[in-house]
């Protein structure tokens, strides 16, 4: 009791570091799913089983409040003794609920939660804006983040952050939804304000995955920082409630194919890993031009290719 206890204080009340968080989490035996990634094999919390919602968080220091109250809830919702709401387990009879409560591990490490550098943690050690990766993947924690969600293949993408992350402001909880084409969802979100143009879709994780259809739901869920840990844990779990009792219905449809040829103008080797870790088939010509097939049903896709942007993104040019 006394430990449970101490946890549930500081995870009110401070910052902690990823270490923390998994040693509370594996103490307390809360159930993981293993998922190999690119780089390297990682894990998220599981509730349930069937039809998946992947919530995901920590791409910042900022979301600190976020990570605690996850990790609160999957505590709450497997604990006998709960100090926080869980959710009824009937919710879950044909839904599994996956947390993935650190993105951006670099942010949640113990230097930076000490000196609670929040600018800093809004990149990974490299420098690189994690939120913002989902496309060109330089960061090792967004190439791990897109590599989980491929393999997991979730019907609903849940991604969790503060308006400062985001470079908003927010006074109450706001979303942003992003729809799957081929998909017909039902869902009715606790919201009160929604957000648009807050940035680049292609590159943020729940439009990013939405749009290369993998995915039938993409919300973004911007929580003020100014909330405490009790106010956002509210937050959270209606939406999380409301993602469980959603009508997700996908709509057959078949793939078609088409072939674009690319003159590649620097780093070529990183340049083909990227575009088929999006599910882009590559023929290496063994010169500066490629011949990439491409699927014109997938809506990032057909952005990068038939729209020109892959030009904007990588340092490519379109021949053909």
């Amino acid at each position: 009791m006394s430990e449970y206890a101490n946890m549930y204080v500081a995870l009110t009340v401070e910052h902690v570091d990823e270490e923390y968080i998994s040693r509370a989490l594996t103490e307390l035996k809360i159930p993981k799913l293993k998922v190999p990634a690119q780089e390297i094999e990682t894990e998220v919390y599981t509730v349930g089983q069937g039809e998946s919602t992947l919530v995901a968080s920590g791409f910042s220091l900022y979301d600190y409040k976020i990570v605690n109250s996850l990790t609160l809830y999957i505590t709450s919702q497997y604990s006998s003794i709960r100090m926080l709401r869980a959710l009824p387990s009937r919710l879950f009879t044909n839904k599994r609920l996956l947390l993935y409560p650190i993105v951006n591990k670099y942010s949640y490490n113990r230097y930076i939660v000490k000196t609670r550098n929040y600018k800093r943690s809004i990149i990974d050690e490299d420098g690189i804006e994690v939120i913002r990766d989902h496309l060109t993947l330089r960061s090792t924690h967004s190439k791990t983040f897109h590599s989980l969600v491929k393999n997991l293949r979730p019907h609903i993408l849940i991604i969790m952050t503060t308006d400062k992350t985001l470079g908003i402001d927010l006074e109450e909880p706001a979303v942003d939804i992003v729809e799957n084409k081929y998909s017909k969802i039902d869902i009715d979100l606790p919201v009160t304000k929604r957000v648009h143009n807050i940035g680049d879709l292609l590159q943020l994780p729940h439009a990013h995955h939405t749009l290369e259809n993998d995915v039938s739901l993409g919300l973004l869920v911007a929580i003020p920082f100014n909330y405490n840990v009790r106010d956002t844990y509210t937050m959270i779990v209606k939406v999380i409630e409301q993602a469980l009792k959603a009508k997700v219905e996908k709509k057959e449809h078949e793939n078609v194919e088409d072939n674009a040829k690319l003159r590649i103008l620097s780093d070529k080797d990183e340049i083909i890993s990227v575009l088929r870790s999006h599910d882009i088939d590559i023929v290496d010509s063994g010169e500066n031009e490629i011949t990439i097939r491409y699927y014109r049903d997938n809506e990032l896709h057909s952005r990068l290719i038939e729209d020109g942007e892959i030009e904007y993104y990588f340092n490519v040019e379109i021949l053909s």
